[in-house]
């Protein structure tokens, strides 16, 4: 799988020559039948059914002991010489590749036939590549490249063909040694001076000199794969491929062996490209050879080899699509197909322990992942190379998780320099992220700042990795693990708040570790938004919108497959349509990207956030605001306050787990029953919120008037405005100590984001003006009396439970489930009214207020010139309407449709805007994208991308009135006085309903005043003046 890939098995080469000698057979076969008085041997016959029945795995162990135990003839003499063959293959197989060392030995002591004695040097090699001796196997190749490479390629020597053949295959199992081993110079030599050499072997056979080109350019994929140039690596593997197939279809009449070995190599690079696919983080690829793989699997004859590839591969595909438990599967699968050479590997069992390990680790079971990693035996028995290195770093991380530290640390430090001068890849995330995590573990257990600031240390590269992989473009954080990474971001951050002050960890580390920790596709495309405003050289504004354009596309196209992938019921024929989509998408960002990066190698970065320092955030904050952070780490939550003036930092005794359950208590506490009618709201749970999150920093808080709280999970799921002084008492909400009545509050998801917002200095197009409202659904019932801006929840609750409806296909009857909104119309008339717009021609209602109508407004360039833009409609979630896979705005039917159109986030992502305010007057438009997303992942960060500096966003379902007093009443505030701010127009206008001054009285409950929340700049208008 992919962690594993580039490490222990770089290419599907090396799984098939680390099978146990998998070219026994035809190789067997071809030596025995050429050396004069062998072929008639009868033992040589019976090595030979030996060697395919192994490779079938159709002998038992017992057999397999009785053959390595029989008695040897007298040496010397070829009966001699071929039993030592009969008890190395018997030794290989079964795993006691002492056995075949031992066979070696003394056929160099009696054995007078070079070619078996070749063989038993090649076989003694692949014991000891099998056995984890790498260093020493790189021995026994190298004495046989002493003996026989150069030889093989003179054609003066007169070798015969099959003994040329041999030297091939050990000289492709050498490379292969040599990567695994660490140490690719070696490899690079073996390439370029006999692999890749102009004139090749000519005494080999055809085939044998082609597989040798293919296998070596497999090679070169994994060593591009394992320096971090995943690119190369995917380019190389398709070529070796392309290379394969085409000489397939011109090479003459093929023998059977050819011809099955032929397909083997096709599986090896099929499955391959599969992980280099992944490595990319181009899952639509990566599914598209797995569907390819399947295919040449069901053209061969099923081995138990065959599959292991199989499984192997839809083991890395379903770990890129988050589908742990399907992975983990798969993988037991891997294990139950392997023969036995391979069950009794110890170079096998490191390669299952590092497959199984972070598997089971990411089903959450931390304890028996670790007893998977110990099933490899001690690190001791193992000489070095990739696949030692890959299960200390996990062994070291996941144990360290387990407290158990042994001396783990000691020997990453002996292994560092392998990895300090590597470009930024899995190899160097790996090895940093399991320093990091252990070193902080550890300095936890030990109260040792010494190694927080080693943590911290380990921290810095792992940061600085990461964000070169984002900021590179493409998709490829995909190709990693989100789970594995935040056991490594929360180390860091924990750590820099543990080390602050010591050993040169300042503040800049905890800022860098808490904007990686924060760090979503939420924050990068509000970053790419602002960025259009600046220049970057050589890259005009429209290519760098058109390149942002393509990786939105490629993301959301890949993550379409994703979520099918997941899905029990997903459709052939959709997951079909959905990969093809998703890998002309990646391949147009590809393309678009290359050929930028020709006139301007800056424009990597269009991609990613940057961290701003703290020098950098208290330029842009006033003297009575404040910006204030949450971040969940383990079992506590981190929270930090900035003001213009100070910093402070606090470990809060506030689990996850806690936080989710008071959360719950306030959300539901705010749902209206189908009667539109709020409960009793759950007062103590709001008090206990403030208490744990605010009550630390009452002070530096005091004089803060504008507050932007930034958070995501379950603290960025409410409002913070609605959370109350734990001095509260009574039931009146009318007279109770919200936060909202002494502080004015933003939300943003990242200290980036808010800095990427506030750095935005567009001029204001303040008074224009234009909405989408009150649109034409077909079959809704006309709206009257208290509603919701949500699917009517009686026919949602029916319609979900009984219909038949696939991931993407819409229920027929969506119309009837969305009852109409003419109150909008009137609402977003009097906002035009309030902007000194026309409540007439910039308000598109009824069935003019269609999607495609919105997609005419942006291409046309009328919609950038807005400087508000609004849409009153029903809100829809995924989790909400049976086959949504995104979440959308309704909109009117297009001309001739029986059906609404919707708005989804693929369309919003697309639109051309410039808005200072995009109010979003439907309901649960701060949700996210998908279930268990991060809230304002959904809408609201496409709106962010398509160029909105502040969106007013609800948290839930409204109610239909108090929804349109809020935004109408906040628009005309906030026109109506020119000093007064964003966020100070909202705070007003809620006040005013929670007292109930002059609207009705229930709508002091929270439920009706709380529900929007402003995202964004606060503040009166972009690059105000402070």
């Amino acid at each position: 799988m992919s962690w594993v890939n580039a490490f222990a098995l770089a290419t599907g080469a090396a799984l098939l020559q680390l099978s146990g000698c998998a070219n026994a057979p035809s190789g067997v076969n071809r030596v025995l039948g050429q050396i004069p008085g062998v072929s008639v041997a009868v033992d040589a016959n019976e090595v030979k059914s030996i060697a395919e029945r192994m490779e079938n795995d159709e002998l038992s162990e017992q057999e397999l002991k009785e053959i390595e135990e029989r008695p040897l003839p007298t040496p010397p003499g070829v009966s001699y010489e071929v039993a030592l063959l009969r008890r190395a293959i018997a030794a290989l197989a079964r795993g006691n590749n002492q056995g075949v060392v031992d066979a070696r030995g003394l056929m160099l002591r009696h054995g007078k036939n070079p070619d078996l004695q070749y063989m038993l040097d090649a076989m003694a090699a692949q014991a000891e590549m099998l056995r984890g001796n790498l260093q020493t196997a790189l021995r026994y190749f190298q004495t046989i490249e002493q003996k026989l490479y150069a030889d093989a390629r003179d054609q003066t020597k007169n070798l015969p063909p099959a003994s040329v053949d041999q030297i091939l295959v050990a000289l492709s199992s050498h490379v292969v040694a040599a990567v695994m081993a660490a140490q690719p110079e070696v490899a690079d030599r073996l390439l370029t001076n006999y692999v890749e050499r102009q004139g090749g072997f000519p005494a080999a056979r055809p085939y044998m000199r082609h597989a040798l080109a293919v296998n070596g350019m497999a090679s070169r994929a994994s060593l591009a794969t394992i320096r971090g140039d995943y690119e190369a690596g995917y380019s190389l593997t398709s070529r070796a491929v392309t290379l394969h197939r085409t000489w397939l279809k011109s090479a003459n009449q093929l023998s059977e062996q050819d011809a099955r070995a032929a397909r083997m190599l096709e599986l090896m690079l099929v499955s391959a490209l599969v992980d280099m696919s992944v490595n990319r983080g181009d899952l639509a690829t990566a599914r598209m050879h797995l569907d390819e793989l399947r295919s040449v699997a069901g053209a061969v004859k099923s081995t138990k080899r065959v599959e292991a590839m199989v499984s192997q591969a839809e083991t890395a595909f379903l770990v890129a699509a988050g589908d742990y438990a399907g992975a983990l599967s798969a993988f037991q699968r891997v294990k139950s197909s392997q023969i036995l050479s391979q069950r009794n590997s110890p170079l096998v069992r490191v390669s299952n322990a590092i497959n199984a390990g972070p598997l089971i680790l990411l089903t959450g079971q931390p304890r028996e992942a670790l007893s998977a990693l110990y099933e490899a035996g001690p690190l001791d028995q193992f000489q070095d190379g990739y696949n030692k290195d890959s299960l200390l770093m996990w062994i070291a991380s996941i144990g360290a998780l387990n407290d158990r530290y042994d001396d783990h640390l000691a020997r990453l430090e002996r292994i560092e320099s392998r990895y300090s001068r590597l470009p930024a890849g899995k190899a160097v995330l790996m090895f940093y992220g399991a320093k990091a995590v252990a070193y902080h573990k550890r300095g936890v257990s030990s109260n040792s700042a010494q190694d927080q600031v080693r943590a911290v240390e380990a921290g810095r590269r792992f940061s600085a990795a990461l964000r070169q992989i984002r900021s590179s473009g493409g998709t490829r954080e995909a190709a990693y693990a989100p789970p594995l990474m935040q056991f490594v971001k929360e180390a860091y951050l924990s750590a820099a708040v543990a080390a602050q002050g010591r050993g040169g960890v300042s503040v800049a580390d905890l800022l860098d570790a808490l904007t990686l920790l924060q760090t979503s596709d939420t924050d990068d495309d509000i970053a790419a938004a602002a960025l259009r405003q600046k220049q970057i050289p050589g890259v005009t504004a429209t290519q760098l919108r058109q390149l942002q354009d393509l990786q939105q596309a490629a993301r959301g196209a890949q993550r379409k497959v994703s979520e099918l992938s997941r899905s029990a019921d997903a459709d052939p024929a959709q997951m079909s349509a959905f990969v093809s989509e998703a890998a002309a998408s990646s391949d147009r960002l590809s393309r678009y990207l290359t050929e930028l990066q020709r006139g301007a190698p800056s424009v990597a970065q269009a991609f990613g956030a940057t961290t701003p320092t703290l020098a950098d955030i208290q330029a842009r904050l006033g003297a009575q605001e404040g910006l204030l952070s949450f971040a969940s780490i383990g079992e506590q939550t981190f929270a930090m306050l900035i003001t213009k003036t100070g910093i402070e930092q606090r470990m809060l005794a506030l689990s996850p787990s806690e936080a989710k359950a008071l959360v719950k208590k306030v959300r539901d506490s705010v749902t209206f029953n189908d009667a539109v009618q709020a409960p009793a709201f759950d007062v103590e749970a709001s008090k206990a919120l403030h208490g744990k999150l605010l009550g630390w920093a009452a002070r530096p808080l005091s004089g803060v008037r504008l507050l932007t709280v930034i958070s995501s999970g379950t603290l960025g799921s409410i409002p913070f405005s609605l959370l109350l002084e734990p001095s509260a008492s009574g039931n009146d909400y009318r007279t109770m100590p919200w936060l909202i009545r002494s502080t004015a509050v933003t939300h943003m998801p990242s200290l980036a984001s808010w800095y990427a917002v506030s750095s935005n200095t567009t001029p204001v197009r303040s008074g224009s003006f234009i909405a989408w409202a009150d649109p034409d659904f077909s079959g809704a019932a006309t709206g009257s009396g208290t509603s919701t801006r949500a699917l009517r929840k009686a026919v949602r609750a029916a319609d979900s439970r009984g219909l038949e409806v696939r991931p993407g296909q819409l229920p027929a009857n969506l119309g009837a489930m969305l009852p109409a909104l003419p109150e909008t119309k009137t609402e977003a008339q009097a906002v035009a009214r309030a902007l000194r717009a026309s409540s007439q021609t910039d308000v598109v209602a009824g069935a003019q207020a269609t999607r495609s109508s919105v997609i005419r407004a942006s291409q046309s360039g009328a919609l950038a010139q807005k400087g508000v833009v609004m849409f009153a409609t029903h809100g829809l979630a995924p989790a909400q309407v049976p086959g949504l896979l995104q979440p959308a705005l309704a909109m009117a039917r297009e001309p001739g449709s029986t059906q609404p159109s919707l708005l989804q986030l693929d369309d919003v992502v697309g639109l051309r805007l410039n808005a200072d305010w995009v109010l979003l007057s439907a309901c649960n438009t701060a949700s996210a994208d998908r279930a268990g997303g991060d809230a304002m992942s959904g809408l609201a960060r496409g709106f962010f991308f398509a160029g909105a500096r502040s969106l007013l966003v609800t948290h839930w379902e409204v109610e239909s009135e108090s929804a349109a007093a809020i935004t109408t009443k906040t628009m005309e505030r906030f026109a109506a006085n020119p000093r007064l701010s964003r966020a100070q127009a909202l705070q007003e206008t809620s006040v005013e309903l929670m007292e109930a001054r002059r609207t009705s009285p229930e709508w002091s409950h929270p439920a009706f005043w709380a529900a929007y929340a402003l995202v964004g700049d606060g503040r009166r208008s972009v690059g105000a003046a402070r």
